[in-house]
């Protein structure tokens, strides 16, 4: 996955405390307490997700777009959305 090429993206399950997304072949637990964007989002929103770009990830109707990076090192990236 870090040259980007042929990578996929897709949210495998919403769950009570976030929701888990696979990207290429890693997934990634995204906690809402950290992502707040997702837990009152509708379902059909959450799961339109696309790639954007290389190295990117985008949820259109919800307006937030994701660096792949930020999972990978979340410490480059300290939460500034409220």
């Amino acid at each position: 996955m870090k040259n980007g090429i042929n990578t996929s993206v897709k949210v495998d399950a919403i769950m009570p405390n976030g929701i888990m997304l696979n990207i290429g072949k890693s997934n990634y637990f995204l906690p809402y307490n950290a992502y707040p964007w997702f837990e009152k989002a509708k379902v059909a929103d959450v799961f339109d997700v696309k790639m954007c770009g290389k190295y990117g990830i985008s949820w259109e109707n919800l307006d937030v777009d994701l660096a792949i990076e930020s999972f990978e090192n979340p410490t480059k990236y300290p939460f500034i959305a409220k």
